[in-house]
């Protein structure tokens, strides 16, 4: 039992690309039995259901995806409370980031841009999956540093999705690298606007910081605290960084000790 459950689950929660198609394709062969007869006959006499390699290269699920998968996992669930109590806790993060390893070193920049081309070819076959573009943008921007194309597909993804809190957020993040202080700033606010969060409220004061605008600095990393007190995990991380931007910020004003500025 133990084999078949790794094999299917990353852990005891999260089903793997294997789980996750075995279980779409259970329900799906369910679902085909029960149809009624008049929804049945409209099924094309051709069509056939896709195997999971089919599965996998429709949804450009590439080892650059599944090594973020992996790290994402390991630094956000498993070693933390409450996996770490978990049976087999050092076998498991030792198979994990063995397999981490792994992708890391097949990910060679050849290897990045053939993953490129994958997800040009998939854009082009469905230009309105924006998800799609999101992870294309992931590898433009962490694998292959190409960060003009990195903005382009991130303001596709806005136009896509204007709701969307963190693609706004994301192009402003962008936009600060390459050197647009003003439209990154827009585009955290209008990410504030939409759902306000400790980071972006940290980033936008950044670049408020960058712009020399350090009253505006100091507002933003003060709403940074407040935001990510309501979420125990991140205060502590965030605290820091606030404290050491406030202490750059105020270093040409006689070294105001940036804690007296944060103290109750």
């Amino acid at each position: 039992v133990k084999d078949f459950l790794e094999e299917i689950f990353y852990e005891h929660v999260h089903l793997n690309f294997h789980g996750n198609y075995l279980l779409a394709n259970s329900i799906y062969q369910q679902i085909d039995r029960i149809l009624p007869e008049h929804i049945a006959k409209r099924k094309a006499t051709d069509a056939r259901l896709l195997s999971e390699e089919d599965c996998a290269q429709q949804l450009t699920h590439t080892d650059w995806v599944r090594l973020r998968i992996l790290e994402n996992l390991l630094a956000s669930y498993i070693k933390r409370e409450p996996f770490t109590n978990q049976l087999y806790h050092e076998e498991q993060v030792a198979k994990m980031e063995k397999e981490a390893e792994a992708l890391r070193r097949n990910l060679t920049p050849a290897a990045l841009r053939e993953t490129a081309e994958q997800y040009r070819a998939a854009i082009e076959n469905d230009s309105g999956d924006w998800w799609l573009r999101w992870r294309y943008m992931e590898l433009l921007w962490e694998g292959l540093k190409e960060y003009e194309a990195v903005a382009e597909q991130c303001r596709r993804v806005v136009d896509a999705l204007p709701h969307y809190s963190e693609g706004h957020a994301k192009l402003g993040a962008i936009l600060l690298k390459l050197g647009q202080s003003d439209e990154a700033v827009s585009s955290y606010l209008e990410a504030l606007r939409i759902a306000p969060t400790a980071g972006t409220h940290f980033d936008l004061g950044v670049a408020y910081q960058g712009q020399g605008k350090l009253d505006q600095a100091h507002e933003q990393y003060s709403r940074a605290l407040y935001h990510s007190a309501l979420l125990s995990q991140e205060f502590k991380y965030l605290k820091q960084k606030v404290l050491d931007g406030l202490r750059d910020m105020f270093e040409g004003r006689g070294k105001i000790d940036a804690a007296v500025l944060l103290a109750p």
